[in-house]
C-alpha cells in the first residue's frame, strides 16, 4: 500500500487537496521493480487545467501501454501548498507512486502556452533538480519538452535536455522514414563542453572540475566521456519515438576524449 507524500495534517490546510493525493479511475498503478522505465509526465500548470489536457493523457496511456515503462502524472501545487513544501523540505512528487520526481528516469513536461514558463522552473526547483541543464549530473531525470512551445524551444533551452518537436512520431507519422533523433542526453559531456566553451578549458581541466563537483566518476569515466551513457539513452529513446526496439551496438558511438579547447571554438 502506498504512503501519501503529505500529511493528513497538510492536506486539511491547503486548497483543494484532492489535487495531490492521486488515485483517481483509470490512473495506472505498476510495480516499479517490474519496470526498466520511470517516466514523469509533467503539465506545469494546477491539476484542474493539466487533466483537462487531451495530449497529456495520449501520451500517459501510450506510455502505460509498455510493459517495460510506468508513466506518472505531476502538475504544479498551488501557492499555498507550495509555501508549505518550500518551509518543510518535501520533494515534489508524482501522483501515482506519491514517490519524489528526480528518483525518475525521465521527466517529461508539456509546455503548452508561454505563460507557464515560469511554473516549469517551479517544478525543478521544488523536484531539486537543478534549474539549468549544465549544473545536471547523471543522478538527476533527463528532462524532455513538447507541446505547442516547443517549435520555438530557445527561450527554455538552458533549462531542458532535449525537446521533441510534433505529435507522436511513430503514431501520427506513420507514412514517414523517422531518421534521426537528436538532443543532449549525457549531463556529465555537457557540462565539461560547456566549460571548454565559455571558459577556455582543457578537457582534461574540465574532466577533473566534473569529478570534483560529483558530475563525473572518479574512478573510470568512460561511460560518460566515451560516449556509452549517452548511446544507451539514445536506444531508449529512439526505441520509444519508434514504436520498436533499438540496440546501443547499431547506434555509431564517438566520445569527447580527443575534442580539444581549439575545436570547441572552430565549432
Amino acid at each position: 500500500m502506498r504512503k501519501l507524500a503529505l500529511s493528513d495534517e497538510i492536506l486539511l490546510k491547503v486548497d483543494k487537496a484532492a489535487r495531490y493525493i492521486g488515485g483517481e479511475v483509470n490512473s495506472v498503478m505498476k510495480d516499479k521493480n517490474a519496470v526498466d522505465i520511470r517516466f514523469a509526465m509533467c503539465f506545469p500548470d494546477v491539476y484542474e487545467i493539466g487533466m483537462s489536457n487531451l495530449g497529456m493523457m495520449i501520451l500517459y496511456n501510450m506510455f502505460n501501454q509498455r510493459e517495460d515503462v510506468w508513466c506518472e502524472r505531476l502538475f504544479s501545487p498551488w501557492p499555498d501548498l507550495d509555501k508549505v513544501m518550500r518551509e518543510k523540505k518535501i520533494p515534489l512528487f508524482a501522483l501515482e507512486s506519491q514517490e519524489p520526481i528526480r528518483d525518475f528516469d525521465f521527466l517529461g513536461i508539456t509546455i503548452g502556452y508561454e505563460m507557464c514558463y515560469t511554473n516549469i522552473l517551479q517544478v525543478l526547483d521544488l523536484s531539486g533538480i537543478p534549474l539549468k541543464s549544465a549544473d545536471r549530473g547523471e543522478d538527476f531525470p533527463i528532462v524532455i519538452g513538447g507541446g505547442a512551445c516547443a517549435y520555438n524551444p530557445e527561450p527554455l533551452a538552458p533549462f531542458f535536455d532535449m525537446f521533441y518537436i510534433g505529435a507522436p512520431m511513430h503514431q501520427c507519422l506513420a507514412a514517414n522514414v523517422i531518421t534521426e533523433v537528436e538532443g543532449i542526453v549525457n549531463g556529465t559531456t555537457n557540462f565539461m563542453l560547456t566549460k571548454m566553451v565559455r571558459e577556455g578549458l582543457s578537457f582534461e581541466d574540465a574532466l577533473q572540475i566534473a569529478q570534483e563537483l560529483g558530475y563525473a566518476e572518479t574512478k573510470d569515466p568512460s561511460d560518460d566521456v566515451d560516449g556509452r551513457d549517452a548511446c544507451r539513452k539514445i536506444a531508449i529513446l529512439s526505441s520509444m519515438v519508434c514504436g520498436h526496439q533499438i540496440y546501443p551496438q547499431n547506434i555509431p558511438t564517438r566520445g569527447i576524449r580527443a575534442i580539444t579547447a581549439a575545436d570547441v571554438h572552430q565549432g
